[in-house]
């Protein structure tokens, strides 16, 4: 069963419950007014389609939660087509600079392409206010290789300019309230942070 198939009815309603928040069996079948058995049923093609998976919380209780990152993309040329497509660092950045449509995602997601080895290292990332460069801010367990080669970027006729700091640099700078760190966190724009950094961060800048 493709994905065409898998993520309509019930099983998608399961999907967009599941994604907000892990939920267990019982929990589903009161939220979608579906029988328990139904949603037994519809959560087993769910796990043989790779969407979701199971965890014991303690004793027999098991709690479903999305298996990993991934996008339902619909392809409407002549034909409607939908398929997942897991997310990774890279491909959450484009996808989140195609929706967005600024005027240098083109530039963004060119640097994307040809650096996307690189760029499936950060951890985090985000786009800084921009004036004739694109300033990026990156968040990176390994910065040696980001100063040393990738400081400046040049795209077509716009130059990236990478701002990088492993996560432990810049939460310091955070927690003793640096400007420099401060200042780029309030002002940054995140592309792809799937643990949260950067809200995580303004937290304790705000405390």
């Amino acid at each position: 069963m493709d994905s065409q198939e898998l993520l309509v009815g019930v099983r998608w309603e399961l999907v967009q419950i599941i994604a907000s928040k892990p939920s267990t069996g019982a929990e589903l079948a009161r939220n979608t007014g579906t029988s328990a058995a139904n949603v037994s049923q519809h959560l087993k093609l769910l796990e043989l389609g790779g969407i979701v998976v199971r965890e014991r919380t303690g004793g027999k209780s098991q709690t479903y939660k999305i298996s990993r990152r991934m996008a339902l993309i619909t392809v409407l040329d002549g034909q409607a087509r939908r398929a997942l497509v897991p997310l990774d660092v890279a491909r959450t950045a484009e996808l989140k600079l195609l929706m967005e449509g600024r005027s240098s995602g083109r530039y963004l997601r060119a640097f994307i392409a040809q650096q996307e080895d690189i760029v499936r290292s950060f951890i985090a990332f985000g786009t800084l206010p921009e004036y004739e460069d694109i300033p990026l801010l990156v968040i990176a367990d390994d910065v040696r290789a980001l100063r040393r080669e990738y400081a400046n970027v040049q795209v077509g006729p716009r130059k990236i300019v990478i701002w990088s700091h492993t996560p432990e640099e810049f939460e310091e700078g955070v927690r003793r309230g640096d400007s420099y760190f401060t200042d780029k966190l309030h002002a940054v724009a995140p592309l792809a942070d799937p643990k949260d950094l950067f809200a995580k961060w303004r937290k304790f800048a705000n405390e």
